[in-house]
């Protein structure tokens, strides 16, 4: 088996992580801004594909350093129905989503009640590779 085999399948087979493990190349600090940059051009591509209304208004995408963000654009009021759906990461067109982008299976739905108020799910290249490592029972 090679490395990172089981976490690739776990990872519904990113384009990015498929195609480098197919080289030699080593995790370095420029491997990891080109997958973080490959995650939010995908990103960017399917959220100008997408409708998610009449459920929010739409996404917009952040992105700093080596993570990657997806927020929510949500009218002034949302019912309490919608609110709860966004809370369990229901989110409108999710499953187009992370077909584009298999990395955000594992994102976290979190809330900005400070700035924005509105919900995000964040994938960040550092926590990815740990959670792959762990899968795969490596350790560093």
């Amino acid at each position: 088996m090679t490395r990172y085999e089981h976490s690739r399948d776990a990872s519904a087979s990113s384009p990015f992580l498929t195609a480098f493990l197919r080289t030699d190349r080593v995790w370095d600090e420029s491997a990891k801004k080109e997958w973080a940059d490959d995650v939010e051009r995908r990103l960017r591509d399917v959220k100008a594909r997408i409708d998610p209304r009449p459920q929010i208004l739409g996404y917009s995408v952040q992105r700093f350093y080596n993570c990657v963000a997806i927020l929510t654009v949500s009218p002034n009021e949302q019912s309490e129905e919608e609110m709860v759906a966004l809370a369990r990461g229901q989110w409108p067109c999710w499953d187009e989503i992370v077909k584009a982008v298999p990395e955000f299976i594992h994102s976290k739905v979190g809330f900005d009640a400070c700035r924005s108020f509105e919900w995000w799910r964040k994938w960040d290249v550092e926590v990815e590779m740990s959670r792959l490592r762990l899968e795969d029972g490596m350790v560093g």
